[in-house]
C-alpha cells in the first residue's frame, strides 16, 4: 500500500511525441499499460530517483481500459510481495486516483505531459506540518 501511495502522491507524466496517428490518442487512450516510476520533484528540489528494492524487476502500476489500476510491487528477493488494486479516471488533463485504503486516499493530479513513452503528473496539497507541498512525478511506460 506505502508503494501505491507513493506512486499517486507522486505521480508525473512527461513526454513528447512526432508520431501524428499518436497526436490524436486520448489521455484516457494513452494512459492504459504499465508504468514505472523513474522518480520525483517535491518543492522545486532536486529530482530524487525512485528506488526499486529488485535489481532486476522494476515495481510498476498497470493501468486497464476499464478503469481499474493495480500497483505490483516487488521485494529485494524479486518476488511479487505487494498487489494493490484501485480505479483510476482520466478527465481530460486531470487524473483521478481511488484506491482501497480505510479511510480512502483519493488523489487528484493534472497530468503535465502523456505520450507512448512517459507520463509526467504534478499534483499540490496540504500536508500538516509539512505545509503546502508541491509534487512532480516521472513515470516511463514498461510494456
Amino acid at each position: 500500500m506505502k508503494k501505491l501511495l507513493f506512486f499517486v502522491a507522486s505521480i508525473v507524466l512527461v513526454g513528447c511525441s512526432d508520431d501524428d496517428s499518436q497526436d490524436n490518442q486520448s489521455n484516457e487512450e494513452l494512459i492504459v499499460g504499465k508504468w514505472a516510476t523513474l522518480g520525483s520533484v517535491r518543492n522545486d528540489g532536486p529530482f530524487e530517483e525512485y528506488e526499486n528494492d529488485c535489481p532486476t524487476q522494476k515495481n510498476y502500476n498497470e493501468f486497464l481500459s476499464d478503469g481499474t489500476i493495480t500497483y505490483y510491487g516487488y521485494n529485494s528477493e524479486c518476488e511479487n510481495v505487494e498487489v494493490e488494486p484501485g480505479t483510476y479516471e482520466v478527465d481530460g488533463d486531470i487524473l483521478y486516483l481511488y484506491d482501497s485504503f480505510d479511510p480512502p486516499l483519493d488523489r487528484e493530479f493534472t497530468i503535465v505531459s502523456l505520450d507512448a513513452e512517459e507520463l509526467v503528473l504534478y499534483r499540490s496539497f496540504t500536508d500538516g506540518s509539512d505545509g503546502q507541498i508541491t509534487e512532480t512525478v516521472t513515470l516511463e511506460r514498461i510494456d
